[in-house]
């Protein structure tokens, strides 16, 4: 049975997730477009409902199955391998079905009373059968990544991300021309009268939304079906011997059993982690109208852009909301999508070890993880809040007015995305140690600074939306520091600050201090996209001598790195 070694793994994870997130950019980008801020806040809705029953009922079962495949694997037990994928293919897709009936029943509910975004109910219904796919994904996901194999979770991440730009993108072209269409024959809009085709399109956002939601539906089941039929077709590469050679076999109650006990703090951990995404939802609209109630001229005045493209004060709460999740998060939540991939690879190494109790490979792979994560994250955090408006202009270059209301909340956030691209490995880690528990704890103490801030900040009319973004930093400023701890603390492994964290700190503000020198001189110059382009060279060249200076990996490091994941 051929495996991967972290880098890898690691490797083929990072490509999966470069293309799908390129990918994602080309369906998020012109949808935005398409729907505008408003839009993009019923879009949001519906995902702000779905992640916390998504995440209770599936995101647990990856790390679950992947470390307890992979302690089996390390002993030899592929029969009880075998038995693993069996359980779980059977008992996580009927809590799956159960949990996507329970959130298409409830959507108007959730959406009256939990969002008060009434008209986020078609999209939250839309999304309901995600969860479904989602869970028999999960299981074929963990089960490869357990045996060290992360080619078919990369393969369906792509596949998943294809029909969802194409499905997405053309079910929401194809709403908006029907409502155009229903509103040129003189036709009302789902009931609505239209006297203009602006008011036609602002009545047919909800459903335009829905109508993209379900392209993200029809990408999970492609995804879904494609490791289904891998499996049946290719197998895992276990033989009949190697089961046969196997002569301790678990039943397969207790087998369920452990998993259970595995997941549960994990998806309690990543309700949590979605929670934030609800915290906002909860609070930030509801803190905007108080803003604009109480000083209506600061509010008014500072989001001109805004009331001049024809958003009314009504409607600024939702358009704020939509372009800080739409424009600002998306931005901001594309490296860490990348580094939660060292964790995720690094899952099967470093439960072998801890099972057999090879300290050294331990402290060499938590290492590992925490030097690559921070070498990546900590430039592009920096960087984007340094370039955050020419960024966000060029993303989504016909939304200028929802632009200037993301700039300064991405700048933010942006500043402490090291801490969010740290935490997410380093609890993917102390899942594969067997202390799930442990970022359940961490989490809940982030959830409340979250909840906090945005009681505190979001209602000052100078902070705003920007409030959310600042307590977003401080929350997971928190629970970088407090993940971290535990981490040494439980495993005693040395940390190399200095190389980790030091280092790449001082080469990234020298990076950012290129980019923001060489984007003020090219942009008095040049045209804006080419200015970009080209302090993005620059600061990467920068970065990358600045790291080579200061040896933050010399050569023979990353050749016996290499050497390793080879043999």
């Amino acid at each position: 049975m051929k495996k991967q070694g972290f880098l890898i793994g690691s490797f083929v994870l990072i490509v999966s997730v470069l293309v799908t997130k390129v990918i994602g950019l080309m369906f998020k980008i012109p949808l935005a477009n398409m729907l505008g801020g408003t839009g993009m806040g019923y879009f949001s809705c519906a995902y702000a409902v779905f992640m916390p029953v998504f995440a209770l009922s599936v995101t647990g079962f990856p790390a679950a199955i992947s470390r307890l495949v992979a302690e089996n694997a390390a002993f030899g037990k592929y029969a009880n391998v075998r038995k693993i994928r069996r359980v779980s293919v059977i008992g996580f897709s009927v809590i799956g079905l159960v949990s996507a009936v329970f959130l298409l029943s409830a959507s108007k509910l959730l959406s009256e009373y939990v969002v008060s975004s009434p008209k986020s109910v078609y999209a939250i219904a839309a999304i309901a059968p995600c969860i479904f796919f989602g869970a028999v994904t999960a299981v074929y996901r963990g089960y490869f990544e357990g045996i060290n194999n992360m080619v078919p979770t990369a393969i369906s991440q792509t596949i998943e991300a294809a029909v969802k730009l194409l499905a997405g993108l053309g079910f929401a072209s194809a709403a908006r021309s029907y409502i155009i269409a229903q509103y040129e024959r003189g036709e009302s809009v789902f009931g609505i009268v239209c006297k203009t085709a602006e008011e036609a399109q602002e009545a047919g956002l909800p459903f335009i939304a829905a109508a993209a939601v379900l392209g993200v539906t029809l990408s999970s089941a492609a995804g879904c079906l494609y490791l289904t039929i891998l499996y049946k077709i290719k197998g895992d590469g276990i033989t009949r011997q190697m089961i046969v050679s196997d002569k301790s076999s678990d039943r397969m109650r207790n087998i369920f059993k452990s998993l259970v006990m595995i997941a549960i703090p994990i998806a309690i951990g990543s309700v949590i982690t979605s929670l934030t995404s609800l915290v906002d939802l909860a609070t930030i609209i509801r803190c905007l109208k108080s803003a604009i109630k109480e000083s209506p001229e600061i509010m008014l005045s500072k989001y001109s852009k805004a009331i001049e493209s024809g958003v009314t004060p009504n409607q600024l709460p939702d358009f704020l909301y939509g372009s800080f999740t739409g424009l600002a998060g998306t931005v901001f939540g594309l490296v860490p999508a990348f580094t939660a991939m060292f964790g995720k690879s690094a899952i099967p190494g470093i439960t072998a070890a801890w099972a057999k109790k090879d300290k050294k490979a331990i402290e060499n792979g938590i290492n590992a993880v925490l030097l690559v994560t921070v070498f990546i994250a900590m430039p592009a955090g920096l960087g984007t809040a340094v370039l955050s408006k020419p960024i966000l202009e060029l993303l989504f270059s016909n939304r200028l007015a929802e632009v200037s209301a993301a700039c300064a909340p991405l700048s933010v956030m942006s500043a402490g995305l090291c801490f969010l691209a740290v935490s997410v490995p380093v609890f993917s880690v102390l899942q594969a140690i067997g202390c799930a528990n442990k970022p359940v704890i961490i989490m809940l103490l982030g959830l409340a600074v979250k909840l906090i801030g945005n009681l505190v900040l979001c209602p000052i009319p100078g902070f705003d939306i920007t409030g959310a973004a600042m307590s977003t930093v401080i929350c997971y400023g928190v629970i970088c520091v407090l993940s971290i701890r535990e981490l040494v603390k439980l495993t005693g492994v040395k940390i190399e600050w200095i190389k980790t964290f030091v280092k790449p700190f001082y080469a990234s503000l020298m990076c950012c201090l290129a980019a923001y020198i060489s984007y003020t001189y090219m942009s008095a110059r040049l045209n804006a996209k080419i200015s970009l382009m080209i302090a993005l060279i620059i600061s990467v060249n920068v970065y990358i001598l600045c790291a080579y200076l200061l040896e933050i990996m010399t050569k023979n490091e990353f050749k016996h790195m290499l050497a390793k994941e080879i043999s």
